[in-house]
């Protein structure tokens, strides 16, 4: 049997299968096995009471939905009470994702919820910095400067496209193409080679893992992300 077990900074999991947090509760034990998940994330919680956005909150578009749920929250205590208790029955290690609205208010709620029976904690970037005139805590004022992997015959590099949110998608499909090519002619100078702040990569670990070699998937994106972190790059992130 393959062994699926991984390592996320000491938290052993038997597997990378983790549902996403605004998808998942103890009541789909109805449906299907929890104990075949690598973990179990709860839903975003807050500090106090929230009512999550009016309604209505879902919207039916062609051949998919649109929804704007606005993270409703019944309050940490009543989290630490009523829903963290029933996942003890299971084995998978239990994540609390949480949302604050300044760095402090994530602490003291981290602190609150790092009780027995959670693993690990997820912080949810997505809510408004009231300390930042209410930008997204996962937006940088900063250039995105995106980094692209690129396969080459010495082995995977990483340059970079500088100002990449100014671009149109045209314009970044004509830099993504420019570089593959100069990378793998061996054209690369050491100014595409800095600065990227973001790195993206068609993923050739999914489509090895969609063959059945999972050892060969995992390795390739270990490789993507030691060149990623060579580089100064702070996030990596893969399409299918």
């Amino acid at each position: 049997m393959v062994d699926l077990s991984v390592d996320i900074g000491g938290l052993k999991l038997k597997n990378p299968i983790m549902p996403a947090s605004g998808t998942f509760s103890e009541e789909l034990s109805e449906v299907f096995d929890l104990e075949l998940l690598g973990a179990h994330v709860t839903k975003t919680i807050t500090r106090g009471l929230r009512q999550g956005n009016p309604t209505p909150r879902v919207c039916e578009v062609n051949g998919s939905m649109l929804n704007s749920i606005g993270i409703p929250s019944k309050g940490a205590e009543a989290f630490v009470r009523d829903v963290i208790p029933p996942f003890a029955q299971w084995r998978p290690p239990l994540v609390v994702s949480i949302s604050a609205s300044t760095p402090d208010a994530f602490a003291d709620l981290a602190r609150t919820v790092s009780v027995q029976g959670v693993a690990a904690i997820e912080v949810n970037i997505s809510c408004p910095n009231l300390e930042d005139d209410g930008k997204a805590f996962a937006i940088d004022g900063g250039a995105i400067n995106l980094g692209i992997a690129v396969e080459t015959p010495d082995g995977l590099v990483v340059p970079g496209i500088r100002n990449a949110d100014e671009l149109s998608v045209r314009g970044l499909a004509r830099a993504i193409g420019d570089l593959a090519v100069r990378a793998r002619d061996g054209e690369l100078t050491p100014d595409d080679l800095s600065g990227k702040t973001l790195v993206a990569a068609s993923s050739p670990a999914m489509k090895i893992a969609q063959g059945g070699n999972i050892e060969a998937a995992q390795q390739v994106g270990k490789t993507v992300a030691e060149k990623a972190t060579a580089a100064g790059v702070s996030e990596v992130a893969f399409d299918r």
